[in-house]
């Protein structure tokens, strides 16, 4: 899990996709010889997934820009995170910023157009050019959500306003 103050960026792993589509026709259509016959996570992994060695490949790459890597348990995709700080150290510029507001209290960042040969070694590439990070100081003014009952004299707790559920972190 990223710790405050990191933007972490999704990259796509070397995989089998066919196959992996393939196979849950397979499991889905009825009268097949796989009909709801389901993989374990581990085994869909294994057989449709990165193999170590390509894991390894794009962790070192991933490693020399000064970011961390973290492969999926499906072995499909892969996490590259790091500060803003050794975003900007790796891509030789900062990344975009928006602000987060109260309706929408996430922070994003935007990668540049083009980025080292590094963050997408050979068999991958990145899912998305945008991050969202939680910004709890802008959730600060955020209005309550939903209706929001009258109070009458003798009101209960029952009755009472509630708060605004907080928004998740990741």
């Amino acid at each position: 899990m990223p710790k405050a103050g990191e933007v972490t960026f999704y990259l796509s792993l070397p995989s089998s996709t066919a196959e992996l589509g393939e196979a849950a026709a397979e499991a889905a259509m009825p009268g097949s010889h796989d009909y709801r016959h389901f993989s374990s996570l581990d085994e869909a992994a294994r057989r449709f997934g990165a193999t170590d060695a390509q894991i390894n490949s794009v962790a070192k790459s991933v490693k020399t820009l000064g970011l961390r890597f973290s492969a999926d348990p499906t072995r499909l995709f892969g996490r590259v995170t790091g500060s803003t700080q050794q975003w900007q150290a790796a891509l030789g510029t900062a990344l975009s910023k928006q602000a987060g507001k109260a309706s929408s209290p996430f922070i994003t960042y935007i990668l540049p157009r083009q980025v080292p040969a590094a963050l997408q070694p050979s068999g991958t590439s990145l899912l998305l050019p945008e991050s969202q990070v939680y910004d709890p100081t802008a959730e600060g003014s955020r209005p309550p959500s939903g209706s929001r009952p009258t109070t009458s004299p003798g009101a209960t707790s029952a009755t009472a306003p509630e708060a605004a559920e907080p928004w998740p972190f990741n």
